[in-house]
Order: structure tokens, then C-alpha cells, then sequence
């Protein structure tokens, strides 16, 4: 599954933000013109899980 890329959303205090989704990867990345560029991925081995609780996962599992 290609990333998806979605169309910015225009906020007030930020500008655009642009939101980058990498399935493949497990990773979500955040970036616009007014904050700075921000990510977030799974841990290498972490089981994929299509419902999880915002959170709920051990923190160790964290990188």
C-alpha cells in the first residue's frame, strides 16, 4: 500500500499541515509551515493491530 498523503488542512495558528500515512511502514508523519516536521512509527516487530485504543499499548514497546 502506497503512503497516503492527505490534502492540508488549514489551521489558524499553523497554516497548512500536511499528514502522511505509511501503512506499509507503520508510520504517521506531521509537518506545515509553521511547526516543525514530526513523526511517529511502530516498533520493528510490534504485531499490526487494526483496533487500538489510544493509549493502551505497553510503553515499552515504544522505540
Amino acid at each position: 500500500m502506497e503512503p497516503l498523503v492527505y490534502v492540508p488542512a488549514d489551521d489558524s495558528r499553523f497554516g497548512a499541515v500536511v499528514i502522511v500515512l505509511d501503512h506499509k511502514r507503520g508510520a504517521v508523519a506531521v509537518s506545515g509551515d509553521g511547526l516543525p516536521p514530526t513523526g511517529i512509527r511502530r516498533a520493528s516487530g510490534t504485531p499490526l493491530e487494526s483496533q487500538v485504543s489510544i493509549g493502551t499499548r505497553d510503553p515499552s514497546g515504544l522505540p
